[in-house]
């Protein structure tokens, strides 16, 4: 119960900023969840020696 809480105030923090640079609220909330699974997902690529660069991420953002 304590991790939802925690899943679901991430979840309202990384959509409110999101929110600002996306006015469409579907793709808003489909780059908020892509967000929130990137940092598990980037360290575990990371740990394998993989690709790292999130700058296709961030171009992703800012184009909308």
């Amino acid at each position: 119960m304590a991790q939802k809480r925690v899943d679901d105030a991430r979840v309202r923090t990384v959509g409110k900023v999101v929110a600002e640079l996306i006015p469409d609220r579907r793709r808003a909330e489909v780059v908020t969840s892509l967000g929130l699974a990137m940092p598990v997902g980037y360290r575990q690529v990371a740990s394998a020696g993989g690709f790292t660069d999130l700058g296709e991420y961030t171009r992703l953002v800012l184009a909308g």
